[in-house]
């Protein structure tokens, strides 16, 4: 990315092609969908005082990340935003922490792009480093780094089904698990994540949630435990299983999630059959 600021109010963001606003446009609903994740980081940063509010900026952005693969294009995008006009901001806030940074980048997707998404791929993006996998705890926003074991890799299968957040199922299913939480905290007071939950407390409570919520809150608990469970696996080495979580993982997100596709059920049933594949799942995960 290359990222200049402007003496004017012009704003122009180069791809594949050329789009150009203003400062007094750029919120506007006909601009090309893309551009929404850098100009809600924009706007994120004009909100905090950490950029100019009326003046504008050149971008330009080259990738080889496919975008809709799953493989966190727009939050790679939207951090690639913060980072560059942060470093050429002229305010105190000048060099924000990346920390910070991977906050701007989630608020932009949730409030100016309209996607309800969590912190997950914006802190992967943020924090990674070659050779760790990054685990988020959602609830606080702290991370930590697992390396992954040695002998072992991590490889990842294109479906070539387009991935889009804004018109995949993700919605729904953030809806239907919020609704799930609030029908559970008439019961069970003072719980504020499906998450914190046991499982023995779903099959107590079930009976109160209409189908399909009580899949939905069972894969939410069980996919919690089973985090913990590969955590644990790869820490003693015990990547056999490891990978059988992986698998547990994406039978519960093809049956009781019911956010996976043919596709990724034919990839992880071939690859099942493979010597050598300790594990495969669904690599987005709602």
């Amino acid at each position: 990315m290359a990222c200049s600021l402007r003496a004017d109010s012009v704003i122009r963001i180069a791809s594949d092609g050329v789009v150009e606003t203003s400062i007094e446009a750029y919120q506007e609903a006909s601009l090309p969908d893309w551009t929404r994740y850098p100009l809600g980081v924009f706007d994120e940063l004009r909100m905090l005082g950490i950029v100019e509010a009326n003046l504008g900026f050149d971008l330009t952005v080259v990738s080889e990340i496919p975008p809709g693969e799953g493989l966190a294009s727009s939050a790679a995008f939207e951090l690639a935003t913060a980072i560059a006009l942060d470093a050429l901001s002229s305010s105190q806030a000048r060099g924000s922490e990346r920390s910070a940074l991977v906050r701007i980048a989630h608020r932009a997707e949730n409030r100016f792009v309209g996607v309800p998404c969590g912190l997950l791929d914006q802190s992967v993006v943020g924090f990674a480093r070659a050779g760790f996998l990054v685990v988020l705890d959602a609830s606080t926003g702290r991370h930590h780094l697992q390396a992954v074991p040695e002998n072992s890799s991590l490889v990842l299968f294109r479906t070539h089904i387009r991935h889009q957040l804004v018109d995949s199922p993700y919605e729904k299913r953030h809806d239907e698990c919020r609704v799930a939480l609030m029908g559970l905290q008439k019961v069970i007071p003072g719980i504020r994540y499906l998450a914190h939950l046991h499982p023995v407390d779903i099959v107590a409570y079930d009976v109160i949630l209409n189908e399909p919520l009580p899949r939905r809150a069972r894969h939410v608990v069980e996919e919690q435990r089973r985090v913990g469970r590969f955590l644990r696996a790869l820490s003693e080495g015990d990547t056999s299983a490891a990978g059988g979580l992986l698998f547990d993982s994406h039978e519960s997100s093809k049956t009781q999630f019911e956010n996976s596709t043919p596709e990724m059920d034919f990839l992880v049933q071939k690859l099942k059959e493979q010597p050598g594949v300790l594990g495969a799942r669904i690599e987005w995960q709602n």
